[in-house]
């Protein structure tokens, strides 16, 4: 049944039965005992919106008749969830709709349907929505509920939509009438645990004289401390509201200590308890880990039979796509093949049973998508292997030429068309205060296809073999690869300096028409200029030299917004860069942070070597350039060096904005010397290093 048509169904059941109770005879006309054809119509349909709209024409019926029929449909509904839209729909009636008796009415059928509902969810679903209608009384039914069976959990499922969640006043209330409920306790339990305040405002109110202090990513969880007070959590309140955020922390702390199988099986958890407002959070990182965060060592020699069984296919397809991301075209298609057939033989799940936060109503083919990669990776190792025994640079620019066509080659379908959105909202959107996940670089590198196609489009340039119309061919496809990386969005700043990609455009295109000037294809190099660089002379010399070419259109038109006071040329101003900071507070004893176990040892000498002066400078090692600010010696402790923001001007200049800020006046403070400091990372680059420092 669909779920929307049954909740638009339910909603007129629920007005007209409502009509009905305050009097039929109010339209002018007695309610008979004989059935009309309409109502014996009604009656048959299965249709759940249809037999709605016929419902509103049964206005003969009297009101006892009418609430029947209501409670005869809600009992009808197969599952929970419907039951649970039905609820819903009759507490939208009674709070918007309804006055008087008839909203009487249907509060006594839902006080009703919570005294006699089998079903933990929907008892409970009843009495908090009385509650929201006001009937006080039903907290206390609720609190007696909970404590007998706990928090219900909703089914499984990716469309929860229309279940209500506790909001935080309930929960309050409830904790301060009842101290000694199990919600009392389990929200006491959690808080001891956290160390936090368990409700949001609380926090807030926490942090209210210093707004800026806030922890993320990682960070804000402490292994050793949280993992043995969760797993005793969970045991002693698994039925409780806070118990999928519990779940959710254990889960984040076992990935950090890098204990995988039991982080996925722990996020899964986390999509099945109550109360369900972490399913969203949960479902995109067990994505995330499986797709960004693990390697594909650590994904090869993850054992499946210490996973969930709901996450082995998953696990196994994840690993075929990094497969494909090594470029082993040959390897990846066999693994994304043996996973379709045994998936085949045992049954596929649904595309939508599959995706872990998709909507039911998705229509998003994952099989489909699958297959089609399948192909297209059967299709590149093909030309691979062709290039492998020919070493002809023709078969190498073929295979480079494929990928750099299809950008959706190295991606996960279980992300479903998701990925950006996911990332945006817990990843992208902190990157430029200094919280840039390090695992999404090496992600950006991976997934990216234009990066993929780059060496091979450089190797047939600087192939011996290759012809003069080869090398053109392969030199400005080599500027296309980097326009992809350049536009392809916020992903790739993880790893790709944006000033660093645009002066290679400019560079490239240059050198292509220094040494292809001839070339079909300069006019098109000449308007890439153009746009990169805001010289108008490119443009000129394409009107002027190529006047009849589709191009020169293109650059007439960008001459004229080039004259608008208003036009600019492609991100002028630049961009915030993502940065990781992995080391902050006193030279003494800088490297105790967990990201400093990461950091090459080459770089933790030389910065401990300029800690203890004033000092700014930047050392590049494997793919990353490490920043490093110290202060010098200050008086007392309480100084602290803040790295306010980078910042690319995408014409080759990063500018790292920090501060030194003292102890706050009136603070005390210890009297020793201190030597304050930061170490933070980019990804590597040549791009010039500015230092500026802010008051």
């Amino acid at each position: 049944m669909d779920v929307k048509k049954t909740c638009k169904y339910i909603a007129a059941c629920l007005l007209l039965g409502a009509a009905l109770v305050t009097g039929a005879a109010g339209c002018g006309q007695e309610a008979g005992t004989r059935k009309t054809p309409s109502q014996q119509a009604q009656e048959k349909e299965r249709d759940a919106a249809a037999r709605s709209r016929q419902l509103f024409n049964l206005y003969k019926m009297d009101g006892e008749k009418a609430l029947a029929a209501v409670d005869e449909v809600y009992h009808s509904l197969a599952s929970e969830k419907e039951k649970a839209g039905f609820i819903q729909e009759a507490g939208n009636a009674a709070r918007w709709s309804l006055k008087g008796t008839a909203r009487d009415a249907v509060v006594q059928w839902l006080w009703k349907t919570a005294e006699t509902d089998s079903l933990p969810s929907i008892r409970q679903q009843c009495l908090y929505t009385l509650y929201q209608l006001g009937v006080k009384e039903a907290l206390n039914k609720f609190v007696e509920d909970t404590d007998k069976n706990g928090m219900a959990a909703w089914p499984v499922g990716n469309d929860d939509a229309g279940f209500s969640r506790l909001d935080w006043q309930f929960l309050k209330e409830a904790v301060e009438k009842y101290p000694q409920s199990y919600l009392a306790r389990g929200i006491k339990a959690y808080e001891e645990v956290r160390g936090e305040p368990y409700f949001e405002l609380a926090r807030r109110e926490k942090y209210q004289k210093d707004w800026g202090v806030y922890s993320y990513g990682d960070e804000q969880y402490d292994p050793e401390r949280e993992i043995p007070g969760w797993e005793k959590f969970l045991q002693e309140f698994s039925r409780h509201p806070a118990a999928d955020d519990a779940a959710y922390r254990l889960a984040r702390c076992y990935e950090i200590e890098g204990r995988w199988a039991e982080a996925l099986n722990m996020l899964q958890k986390a999509r099945t308890l109550p109360d369900g407002d972490m399913r969203y959070h949960a479902s995109g990182r067990l994505v995330y880990v499986l797709d960004v965060r693990m390697t594909y060592e650590q994904l090869r020699e993850l054992p499946l039979q210490d996973l969930d069984p709901a996450l082995r296919l998953m696990t196994s397809y994840s690993l075929g796509v990094k497969q494909i991301r090594r470029d082993d075209y040959r390897q990846a298609a066999g693994a994304l093949e043996e996973m379709l057939r045994k998936y085949k033989e045992e049954g596929k799940p649904a595309s939508q049973e599959l995706l872990p936060y998709t909507t039911a109503a998705s229509p998003y083919d994952f099989w489909g998508a699958v297959e089609k990669q399948l192909a297209r990776v059967k299709e590149l190792a093909g030309r691979k292997e062709q290039w492998e025994k020919t070493r002809d640079p023709a078969r190498l620019y073929d295979l480079a030429a494929a990928i750099y066509h299809d950008q959706l080659l190295y991606y996960n379908h279980l992300w479903a068309g998701e990925r950006q959105w996911y990332n945006w909202l817990g990843y992208i959107n902190a990157t430029a205060s200094g919280r840039a996940p390090a695992e999404m670089a090496a992600f950006a590198r991976e997934m990216i296809n234009y990066n993929h196609s780059l060496p091979f489009f450089r190797q047939v340039y600087s192939h011996p073999a290759s012809g003069p119309e080869l090398k053109a061919k392969a030199l400005y496809s080599l500027g296309l690869c980097y326009i992809g990386l350049d536009q392809w969005g916020q992903d790739a700043w993880f790893a790709f300096t944006p000033s660093e990609v645009r002066q290679k455009i400019i560079s490239i295109y240059r050198q292509f028409l220094n040494e292809y000037p001839d070339n079909s294809m300069a006019d098109e190099a000449l308007l890439v200029l153009g746009a990169y660089t805001g010289d108008a002379a490119y443009l000129e010399r394409i009107i002027r030299e190529y006047p009849r070419g589709d191009v020169a259109d293109k650059a007439q038109k960008l001459l004229e917004k080039m004259k608008s006071p208003f036009y600019v040329n492609t991100r002028p101003y630049g961009s915030a860069m993502p940065y990781k900071v992995l080391v902050d507070g006193d030279a003494g004893n800088p490297w105790g942070a967990q990201d400093a176990i990461t950091i090459p040892g080459e770089v933790k000498k030389w910065a401990m070597e300029n800690s203890r002066r004033p000092f700014t400078g930047s050392l590049t090692s494997g793919q990353w350039r490490y920043i490093f600010i110290a202060a010098g010696e200050k008086p007392t402790a309480g100084y602290r060096v803040e790295i306010t923001g980078i910042h690319d001007d995408g014409r080759g200049k990063i500018t790292v904005h920090y501060r030194v800020a003292g102890p706050p006046p009136g603070s005390v403070v210890a009297q020793v010397i201190t030597h304050p400091c930061v170490l933070a990372r980019i990804p590597a680059g040549d791009a010039a290093l500015e230092f500026r420092e802010e008051s």
